[in-house]
């Protein structure tokens, strides 16, 4: 009996060495699993951070165009306002 406590005892330590070796198997796997998903999130973001620092540029181009289609706007009310008013003056 002693002798198949003693084999029983070896095959479970066995079997406990090979479930750690499966965990850390599986550990590694899934740190590795991790650090590509991380590097793929990390370019995602570089990907994103530099859309959004292109359209940035592109609406404050846009915003520089409206301001001078703006004053072009006014600037030519204006001479159609004062033109109007030489207009209602000689009329008078």
């Amino acid at each position: 009996q002693y002798m198949q406590w003693v084999s029983s005892n070896d095959q479970l330590d066995r079997l406990r060495r090979f479930c750690i070796a499966y965990e850390f198997s599986r550990a590694q796997d899934l740190q590795a699993s991790s650090q590509e998903n991380t590097a793929a999130l990390q370019e995602s973001i570089d990907e994103l951070t530099s859309k959004s620092t292109s359209i940035e540029e592109e609406i404050k181009a846009a915003d520089e165009r409206i301001a001078t289609l703006d004053e072009e706007k006014q600037q030519h009310m204006g001479k159609e306002v004062k033109q109007l008013t030489e207009e209602v003056d000689k009329s008078s």
